[in-house]
């Protein structure tokens, strides 16, 4: 990776990073009110629209944008074209969503759906109108101005929800609150970005965009499907309070796989698009991305599923106790989430389509996972996610190194990078879990403690990647 390229992808991903926090910590902290208001049903029924939701955002977030920012040069013509297309297929999209929205409701016997997916659902119409702009600030690596976009939008967000919160609203104040997100970070979005969309429209031009777009799109829908169908079965299977701890234990380490894999798998698809022309520079930024990823994540997820319950107890009070073993289960599975970046770079090479086939094989062992472990109970079920997430984690890791020329034991190397600095880790939070203490004391001693031995024995190891983040790290202070 040349040097301008790579203080790019630098300042990048701490600005998309945080983006991330902005907008999902408020997200976050808004819910965590909310949970000690509300009982785990409510949060069922929110888990079962946000997946719908989700489906529906992606549809219009990656149907077009994918292409702007993959194609190496862009016309006026086409990007007009492809704006105007994305705005009717919103709008196609909300009318859908509007439509089943009783069938929905009828399927899990909640009536409640039908007003919130309605309500919800006009996100989608508002992301249609600035999903390009975001597109070309993505292309353009302008992440500082989209995380100032994000954080005005989060300040909307969270005045509006905890007013609606105290006003005593209920699930609606996470509804509306999303939606004046939306409408405030899109505003923001469309007056900083300096394209505007001329009046011309082909139809030909779109068709060639999808192209590549309509498999990254698949790709991206099939991926939503795979981590959100054990919501949805479960909601139909089991009932809403069951849903409502698994949706309350996927949300703490989703959230925080968001912030950090979230940022550099969007970092690493602008980035590595523009390396692939010379695959010897390519195959080693990837592996720098995997290598940051999987130290960061690691400890994060290792950690999180140490701490659980006096997590859960602080935050959400005993109530919400019955969600420790979801997290712990769903901590396991997301630590497989940062490999997933090597799907990522086959879409930056413009092979979307062995991604797509990738994830299509993924989502068919999910299923089958899945429907098997049906008959058990719903710990079962989450678990399958383990199970299935290992195997396609196997299928890529065969795959990249017969494509790309990154061996099985570079892979192995850089996915377990952070390894044993965990394991010691968990180890002393294990112990610390004896010490008599209240659960407050008892967690920030296990926090403290926790990253304090990940640190020292990164140190004594001399971990190259923990050097390599610290040295980062160092040269932007100094540039402060």
């Amino acid at each position: 990776m040349s040097n301008s390229l790579k203080e790019k992808s630098i300042n990048s991903f701490v600005w998309k990073t945080g983006q991330s926090v902005c907008n999902l910590g408020m997200t976050f902290v808004i819910q965590l009110v909310l949970a000690r208001m509300l009982a785990p049903e409510s949060f069922g029924i929110i888990a079962i629209s946000t997946v719908f939701m989700t489906l529906a955002n992606t549809i219009i977030e990656t149907s077009f944008s994918s292409s702007v920012i993959q194609r190496s040069s862009l016309e006026q013509k086409l990007t007009s074209s492809i704006f105007y297309a994305n705005i009717f297929l919103s709008v196609l999209v909300y009318g859908v969503l509007f439509v089943i929205s009783p069938f929905i409701s009828d399927f899990y016997a909640e009536p409640l759906l039908i007003p919130i997916l309605r309500v919800q659902g006009l996100k989608v119409v508002l992301s249609g109108f600035y999903s390009i702009p975001q597109a070309f600030l993505n292309r353009k690596m302008r992440f500082k101005t989209l995380f100032f976009c994000s954080f005005i939008g989060s300040i909307g967000q969270a005045v509006v929800g905890f007013a609606m919160a105290y006003a005593g609203a209920g699930v609606w104040a996470l509804v509306i609150s999303n939606l004046a997100y939306s409408i405030i970070a899109g505003i923001a979005i469309i007056i900083t970005e300096p394209w505007k969309p001329s009046l011309y429209f082909s139809y030909k031009l779109v068709k060639d965009a999808l192209s590549f777009s309509s498999k990254v799109l698949a790709i991206r829908v099939i991926r939503k499907i795979f981590y959100n169908i054990r919501v949805l079965a479960i909601g139909r299977v089991y009932d809403t309070e069951t849903l409502g701890y698994f949706n309350k234990g996927f949300q703490f380490p989703s959230t925080a796989m968001t912030v950090v894999d979230g940022s550099l798998t969007a970092v690493a698809f602008t980035s590595l698009a523009k390396l692939q022309d010379d695959m010897k520079k390519f195959v080693s930024s990837l592996r720098q991305f995997v290598r940051i990823a999987m130290f960061l994540c690691t400890p994060l997820m290792v950690g999180m599923a140490m701490v659980a319950k006096p997590m859960v107890t602080v935050l959400l009070t005993d109530k919400w106790l019955d969600c420790v073993p979801f997290l712990q289960i769903i901590c396991i599975s997301q630590f497989f989430v940062p490999l997933n970046i090597k799907t990522t770079a086959f879409e930056a090479l413009g092979d979307s389509k062995m991604s797509m086939r990738l994830h299509v094989s993924s989502i068919a062992l999910s299923l089958v996972l899945l429907f098997a472990s049906i008959p058990f109970s719903a710990l079962v079920m989450a678990f399958s996610g383990v199970v299935s997430n290992v195997v396609l984690q196997i299928v890529i890791a065969v795959v990249t190194a017969r494509k790309m020329n990154y061996t099985i034991k570079e892979q192995l190397a850089d996915a377990f990078c952070g390894f044993i600095p965990s394991v010691v880790m968990a180890g002393v939070i294990y112990v610390l879990s004896f010490v008599p203490f209240g659960n407050l004391l008892k967690l920030l001693l296990e926090i403290i403690c926790g990253v304090a031995v990940f640190v020292a024995v990164s140190v004594i190891t001399r971990n190259k990647v923990f050097y390599s983040i610290l040295n980062i790290a160092k040269a932007k202070l100094l540039k402060r």
